[in-house]
């Protein structure tokens, strides 16, 4: 039993790396080849560095006074109708890899290989491994996909979240205990920081926990 287990083990994990690696070969080409293509990326790019400086500088006297110092020096800021869920992470890559674009390019594709584990992972509890394995591997061929993925734009790390949370809540409506609950409404809010525009998919995945519970009940 032990043995079936490992393998089964190794196999997932041998899926998920040949995602990987598809995802890698279809955007990191055109992280070096260098420009941002819409106004937005600067901003979203911009909202990182601002983090990660009021992290450093721990403005508390006047941390709104800092923020308004800081948007007249560096006017490429969008936090004031953007939520920060993706610059806090975008900070963490900075802090540890340097602040440049190509870095900021790196941040969002750590979110497209989070989409491509998670469905992975989620479709393949219904249609097993080797449906799952090329229904994954179609969407990250997706030209829309790969073009969203190649810019430092909010689309791709909201939709990774928010497959995330569909993966905890389905975890949930498998087991409903009170801390896998706390852990779908900690992800959902996750997401939401990530772009609000995530809420209007939230009707659709209640419909279908409700009729899962009817249909358990």
């Amino acid at each position: 039993m032990k043995n079936i287990l490992s393998v089964c083990r190794s196999n997932s994990l041998m899926h998920h790396g040949v995602l990987w690696i598809l995802a890698a070969v279809l955007v990191i080409p055109a992280i070096y080849s260098g420009g941002f293509w819409w106004t937005d990326e600067t901003r979203h790019a911009m909202g990182g560095v601002f983090i990660l400086d009021f992290v450093r500088d721990m403005p508390i006297a006047d941390p709104m006074g800092y923020a308004m110092q800081y948007f007249a020096q560096y006017p490429a800021l969008a936090l004031n109708w953007y939520l920060p869920g993706f610059y806090a992470v975008e900070a963490v890559f900075y802090a540890v890899f340097g602040i440049s674009e190509q870095v900021a390019h790196w941040s969002v594709f750590t979110f497209s290989v989070l989409a491509a584990s998670v469905w992975f992972a989620w479709s393949r509890r219904t249609w097993g491994t080797l449906a799952a394995f090329f229904a994954t591997a179609l969407f990250l061929s997706v030209p829309n996909w790969s073009f969203w993925a190649r810019s430092v734009m909010l689309e791709v790390p909201a939709i990774g979240m928010f497959l995330l949370f569909i993966w905890f809540f389905e975890q949930y409506l498998d087991k409903p205990t009170y801390w896998r609950s706390v852990t779908v409404g900690l992800v959902l809010v996750a997401a939401i920081f990530f772009k609000q525009t995530v809420t209007v998919l939230l009707p659709s995945v209640f419909i279908y926990g409700y009729r899962i519970g009817m249909l358990i009940s």
